[in-house]
């Protein structure tokens, strides 16, 4: 049905009328013939003029203007109107909307009304359109847009985001011409078009519309859509109170016949809000439509990307349907047909065009305003008016016009962030691949869609942040994005229901910084639905730790398919590190005197190598340190000079000796007690007892490490070679001191970060079930970043079989003892032969361990010298006669296969001292009557050794209570 509201001239009703006209008239149906319904009623504010409210059946695709006058001429003599014969002549007839022409009938007419209109069919369009909630309406009403021409239309259609299908429709609409009246079907397609709630699809629709309805293949210019959405299903009454099935029915669809029907219709993100009443409400109105598609020319509205629910519609709906569908990465304008028409335009208002009408253009298209290109030049008209007439302001039109030049910007602060060569290559390639789909689209070819939600993997530091936000800026410029902002949120910090925050980030980044926080399997299976459903209006960028994330990622097999791209960040090198300080402070205005980098260089050996302080993270903290130190120093001239002895050039240097004292101001006193006490270590190792062999060794080793650091300081390339090593030897010989004395000499002299030495065997390394071993392994060598790891007993981890997980320890260790080759030295400890059996155990292992030092047993003499040294660290002297004790039970002790060197030697110093206290205390009888003068309290007798159990006592002792 079609409806129309008609009035009569005032002047004319007002002088034919007889006896006034006060009240409304029953409506007529029956009376018409059942071909059309007429009611009438006052006007407003002119109670002696009638207004008619015609409805119209069966009469699509034709101008019924004529047949709606004829109707009310009719229905006049009816009511006994005393119209002339020229009535015709004074009615003004227009095609209205439902809720304009029914609700002022119902008003008016009641109860008649409302019977009458049931009569017709056209009761439920009443409810629908005149009693909602009209904030949430589930029948809206508009008309069609007129008056574009053939060549404006397409010229428009090319600069909206649906450009080549809704180009390639208009010029088959255009090809087709005007439709015979009597030449069958006038809708011989209905379409599907994306964008539902998007304002975008506004601008395509009504350029559709346009061309249909001048070629004649619209039923009228009356638009109705019916919203199927859970927001209008949770306001509207009828759905509130379970009524919407009974009106939504055959009366209802007859009723919008012979007009554009919209169908809105938009499911939810994930299963749980799939709505199942709405949806088969949905398709029960599809099936009723089928029985109408001769006089309603339909169009769907659906969400962006919703290919499956095309599919159903395809298979439910009885007629073709042809898709307008948005370009994935096309831009607000085709450049080039923009630039000419603004050219064009120019050139017809006799102006002179400059670069700053290119620049507006390119503003425009940036921000994703969608406006005709008529309006853009009205626009820069206007700018260059007002800068011509305020010329005080020029500065500012130019830093206006200049804005739109954020690309170049974006790009340059890309790539001039220090390193991330992967991050910065990706996304030049994600870019190129955009352009493409661009040019694809430009030329009505088929686009390559791709997921553009990524991984960011690696260590705290390394501008995962920076450059996710840079690439939100690139993706908004590029059309992608219409904003481009980054919003960062935290995976445990994540509250039950992704909805609300994918809302806030639409048109944006959404980058979950340690993402495998998100321990809820329904919260990982939320985020995999909304990052599909949203795959068009946002950017997912899940970031943390490698090998996190790749568990993360195999948790749940959806996430492989969602993400687009992985890219590793890998940690910055020390020459980067020290180029970032450069840059920090170039950014803060200050110089830095020779000698600065260096110092910075050693600083950045010494630290920062950790993941929870490493990379640009540490810089910074260093960086502000350092400016911290040069207050200090430029305060204590102030103090002591005045502060006029300070001049602008010392506010903004920095020189070296801010760098190496940068935490003397803020070091407690543990860290200085730790300081002083590994002050001393290369001299320390070489002041050791015995082992000449093996200081020769190990100095050698250290001292060309020390070599590489002073050509690296000096600039010249060094090659590094790892100087991970074996000790071999039996206990006792001093593996364990001398590996914590090399940690300790690499940490001093700027070799190594951290300098601590992490002791582990076996169990430390492994775990009980397979797959395990080599996660703990990897935590380990994560943990001694800038260390040394001393593994004890390293042939333990032999297993009698391969794949065990003694095995998968070894491969495991192997692999990291690579990766981290310049950040952790592996010193393996053992037997010699069982430890030449682990090294030839795997080659891997056998090629990385080149340097093996032999530990030999200490001889006697040596073994002597160790339990003086040991006495007098516990303050303890030797009384004349204990050397020839100890050389008697020694010389027994170091026949046995389980003698332990050095470990022997204490243990028998223990015993003496336990031997000793047991004959002051109850063999002498003495009391507690000592004082600090006492030498019986720290000589040891001949006696005490002699009691002593040492090594060479073969009977077992009983251990406990006895009597």
């Amino acid at each position: 049905m079609r409806i129309y509201v008609v009035e009569i001239s005032s002047s004319y009703a007002e002088r034919e009328v007889s006896g006034g006209f006060m009240s409304s008239r029953k409506p007529l149906y029956r009376e018409m013939d059942k071909r059309c319904y007429i009611s009438c009623c006052p006007m407003e504010r002119m109670l002696r003029v009638p207004l008619f409210t015609v409805i119209v059946f069966n009469r699509p695709f034709v101008d019924n203007t004529e047949y709606v006058k004829y109707c009310v001429a009719r229905a006049c003599r009816i009511w006994e109107f005393s119209y002339d014969d020229h009535l015709k002549e004074h009615l003004k007839v227009r095609e209205a909307t439902a809720k304009e022409a029914l609700d002022e009938a119902g008003q008016q007419s009641g109860v008649m009304a409302s019977s009458s209109l049931s009569e017709c069919h056209a009761f439920e369009l009443y409810l629908a359109a005149c009693r909602t909630i009209s904030s949430n309406s589930f029948l809206l009403e508009s008309m069609v847009v007129k008056g574009n021409s053939r060549d404006e239309r397409i010229r428009r259609a090319r600069m909206t985001e649906y450009g080549p299908d809704l180009e390639a429709e208009l010029e088959r609409i255009h090809a087709c011409g005007p439709v015979d009246a009597d030449g069958g079907r006038r809708t011989p397609v209905h379409y599907i078009m994306e964008g539902l709630d998007s304002p975008r699809c506004e601008v395509p629709f009504d350029l559709l519309m346009d061309a249909l309805n001048e070629a004649g293949r619209l039923p009228s210019s009356h638009v109705y859509r019916l919203r199927f959405s859970p927001l209008m299903k949770e306001s509207h009454v009828a759905f509130r109170h379970g009524t919407a099935f009974e009106w939504l029915n055959e009366n209802l669809i007859d009723a919008l016949s012979d007009n554009v029907l919209v169908i809105e219709y938009g499911e939810g993100a994930n299963d749980a809000d799939f709505d199942f009443d709405l949806y088969r409400m949905f398709m029960h109105t599809i099936e009723m439509l089928n029985n109408s598609l001769d006089s309603v020319q339909v169009v769907f509205l659906l969400p962006f990307g919703s290919d499956f629910l095309q599919e159903r519609i395809r298979r439910a709906f009885m007629a073709p349907l042809v898709t307008i569908a948005r370009s994935k990465g096309t831009a607000a304008w085709r450049q080039c047909d923009a630039s000419e028409r603004l050219v064009e335009l120019a050139r017809a208002s006799d102006v002179e065009t400059n670069s700053s009408l290119e620049s507006l253009l390119e503003r425009y298209r940036c921000n994703r305003v969608e406006k005709p290109i008529e309006d853009v030049f009205s626009d820069w008209m206007a700018l260059e008016r007002a800068r011509q007439n305020f010329p005080v302001y020029a500065s500012s039109f130019e830093r206006f016009y200049q804005s739109s030049n954020a690309a170049d910007d974006a790009y340059s602060r890309l790539d001039s962030l220090v390193g991330l060569e992967k991050p910065k290559r990706l996304v030049r390639e994600i870019v190129g691949r955009l352009r493409m789909n661009k040019l694809l689209a430009q030329h009505s070819l088929p686009v390559r869609p791709f997921s553009m939600h990524m991984i960011f993997s690696g260590s705290p530091g390394t501008g995962k942040t920076e450059v996710a936000r840079l690439y939100g800026e690139i993706l908004r410029i590029e059309g992608v994005l219409p904003e481009g902002r980054l919003m960062v949120i935290s995976g445990s910090d994540v509250a039950p229901g992704f909805e609300r925050t994918f809302a806030r980030a639409k048109g944006s980044i959404l980058f979950i910084d340690e993402a495998y926080s998100i321990t809820s399997s329904v919260g990982l299976a939320e985020l995999i639905a909304l990052m599909e459903s949203h795959r068009e209006d946002t950017v997912v960028i899940l970031a943390g730790y490698s090998d996190r994330m790749e568990k993360l990622i195999e948790s749940n097999p959806g996430f492989r398919s969602r993400i687009g791209f992985t890219v590793e960040f890998d940690d910055y090198t020390r020459e980067q590190l020290c180029e970032i300080f450069e840059l920090m402070a170039k950014r803060a205005g200050l110089r830095l005197e020779d000698g600065v980098i260096e110092a910075v260089r050693d600083e950045v050996s010494k630290g920062g190598r950790r993941d929870d302080q490493g990379n640009a993270r540490f810089v910074r903290r260093l960086y502000e340190d350092v400016l911290g130190a040069q207050q200090m120093r430029l305060s204590k001239i102030a103090n002591e000079e005045g502060i006029e002895a300070l001049v602008k050039d010392d506010l903004r240097t920095i020189k070296a000796s801010d760098v190496v004292s940068r935490c003397a101001w803020k070091q407690d006193a543990s860290d200085a007690k730790s300081a002083s006490a590994t002050l001393a270590s290369r001299e320390r190792l070489e002041r050791l007892i015995g082992l000449a062999d093996v200081k020769r060794a190990v100095l050698d080793r250290l001292s060309y490490a020390r070599v590489q650091k002073i050509r690296r300081d000096l600039g010249m390339s060094s090659e590094f070679i790892p100087i991970h090593m074996a000790f071999l030897g039996n206990p006792g010989t001093g593996k364990t001191e001398v590996a914590r004395l090399v940690a300790r000499i690499l940490k001093e002299e700027g070799m190594l970060s951290v300098g601590d030495l992490y002791e582990c065997s076996r169990k430390d390394l492994t775990s009980c079930i397979v797959g395990e071993t080599s996660a703990k392994v990897c935590s380990l060598f994560k943990r001694a970043r800038g260390s040394v790891i001393f593994i004890d007993e390293a042939y333990s981890l032999i297993d009698g079989a391969k794949g065990g997980v003694g095995d998968e320890a070894i491969t495991a260790i192997v692999d990291c003892m690579e990766k981290l080759r310049d950040e952790v030295v592996v010193i393996f400890a053992g037997y010699t032969k069982e430890m030449g059996d682990l090294i030839s155990l795997n080659p891997g292992l056998a090629s990385r361990v080149k340097v093996r030092i032999s530990f030999p047993n200490y001889s006697k003499d040596e073994l002597w010298s160790i339990l003086e040294l040991m006495a007098d660290e516990w303050g303890m002297n030797l009384a004349d006669g204990v050397r020839s004790v100890f050389d008697r039970k020694m010389a027994k002790a170091m026949q046995r296969n389980d003698f332990g060197n050095a470990r022997s030697v204490r243990t028998f110093l223990e015993d003496a001292m336990v031997a000793q206290a047991a004959r002051l205390v109850g063999f002498e009888g003495i009391d507690e009557t000592f004082d600090v003068a006492d030498e019986r309290l720290s000589t040891l007798e001949p006696c005490d050794f002699e009691r002593s159990g040492c090594a060479s006592d073969t009977a077992r002792r009983s251990v406990g209570f006895v009597s």
